[in-house]
């Protein structure tokens, strides 16, 4: 499963459950592959039940909420957190999850607020402060969004999303050589970054570099085919 063979960890998992079908922590991994191989209803479906059989488990809860979250069933995600919480109130996974979820509902000072608790918890956890940043310069904060990026980045020096955000933050501004040079940079880690050839498009077609926006995002377009953004 770690390694992303996600078939033949399903039918590990599967060939346990035959024998020891109340196994709590197989029922929950299995719905986690399940949601990563696209199946949601089965994932809720698996996890409820590890939940059922063990309901101190926070991990459980808090990946039952990651399912919820990505069907945008934002109350029902919301409550798994909270109960993951309950369980183990510095649990930095859940925070930040949680901060994920109020910012899809744009009540970002709820958001940031869960960010910071998550890094508090877990001082290292470059995630949080990408996703901090990004909740501030949605909320209009952006010298603040700034902080975060580069934190994030301080922890992990070829964070690529980091860079693609700040270039964001910078463009907002009006310092499009900086967040060119994000882009850029962004781009030297992962050249098949397609967010960071759409951002470098949108820059250079803000800068009446019309031949350069397209190129940017045609190279997105061929990374991710029917990116709606680029097409647009």
């Amino acid at each position: 499963h770690q390694a992303g063979k996600l078939q033949e960890a399903q039918a590990a998992y599967r060939q346990i459950l035959e024998t020891h079908p109340d196994h709590a922590d197989t029922l929950h991994l299995l719905g986690v592959v399940s949601h990563q191989t696209g199946n949601k209803a089965d994932a809720i479906r698996l996890i409820a039940k590890a939940i059922e059989l063990q309901p101190d488990h926070a991990n459980y809860h808090n990946n039952l909420g990651i399912v919820f979250q990505e069907r945008r069933e934002f109350d029902r995600a919301t409550a798994c957190y909270q109960k993951a919480l309950e369980l183990r109130p510095k649990f930095a996974d859940a925070l930040n999850n949680m901060g994920f979820t109020l910012q899809d509902q744009r009540k970002y000072d709820q958001a940031i607020a869960c960010y910071q608790k998550a890094v508090e918890a877990r001082p290292g956890y470059f995630e949080a402060y990408n996703n901090m940043g990004t909740a501030l310069k949605d909320a209009g904060r952006p010298e603040e969004a700034l902080a975060c990026y580069q934190k994030a980045i301080a922890i992990r020096p070829d964070y690529t999303e980091a860079f693609s955000n700040m270039g964001i933050a910078l463009r907002a501004q009006g310092r499009t050589r900086e967040a060119l040079a994000c882009y850029q940079k962004a781009l030297a880690i992962r050249p098949t970054h397609a967010e960071a050839f759409h951002q470098m498009g949108n820059l250079l077609r803000d800068e009446d570099q019309f031949e350069k926006a397209m190129a940017g995002y045609q190279q997105a377009l061929k990374i991710r085919p029917g990116f709606p953004e680029a097409l647009s």
